[in-house]
């Protein structure tokens, strides 16, 4: 009796354990998409939420920087295309319509360029805020590392080549592991 209400507690905490860890995984990616950063903070990555913030504000500046120069140079491009009489309006002092609509076709394209890299900066926040949550409990040894070596690599000739190796040190187990 007393060996079956000792399994079922084991059984319940580590049940507890991954609910109280999913749930944390959801609340990081919820609250990183709706406030971009706030996954992070709430990760204690507080770091992270200001390389966030300026990924993001500046691509809406240059959206927005992007979008209005389009539409003076779109507005100047009509005006020479419609071919009324004295309605042209000259973009930055040039006439001609083939530099105009290339003009506008530039900032067009670098606004649609802004919003494509806002769009992924915004998907990559949320990955991140949910990998974070992830690894939040997860146990980090002070003695693993890995170093970069340079090395060579025996060829079937009798000449060799550099090459960069990876050492990989890491501790050995307190105690043998059970196959």
């Amino acid at each position: 009796m007393r060996s079956l209400l000792i399994a079922l507690c084991i059984c319940f905490s580590s049940q507890l354990s991954a609910q109280v860890s999913s749930q944390r995984i959801f609340k990081a990616t919820i609250l990183s998409a709706v406030l971009p950063g706030s996954g992070q903070i709430y990760n204690q990555k507080i770091w992270k939420a200001p390389i966030v913030w300026a990924g993001l504000g500046a691509c809406t500046y240059f959206f927005i920087q992007n979008n209005n120069d389009y539409q003076i140079a779109r507005e100047s491009y009509v005006s020479f295309v419609d071919n009324i009489a004295g309605n042209e309006i000259a973009y930055r002092g040039s006439t001609n319509v083939a530099q105009i609509q290339s003009i506008k076709n530039n900032f067009r394209n670098n606004r649609d360029l802004s919003l494509v890299i806002g769009i992924v900066l915004y998907t990559l926040n949320i990955v991140d805020a949910h990998v974070d949550a992830h690894f939040f409990n997860f146990p980090i040894k002070k003695d693993l590392s890995l170093r970069v070596l340079p090395s060579h690599m025996n060829l079937l000739t009798p000449m060799s080549m550099p090459i960069l190796a990876l050492q990989v040190n890491h501790p050995k187990p307190s105690k043998p592991l059970d196959l």
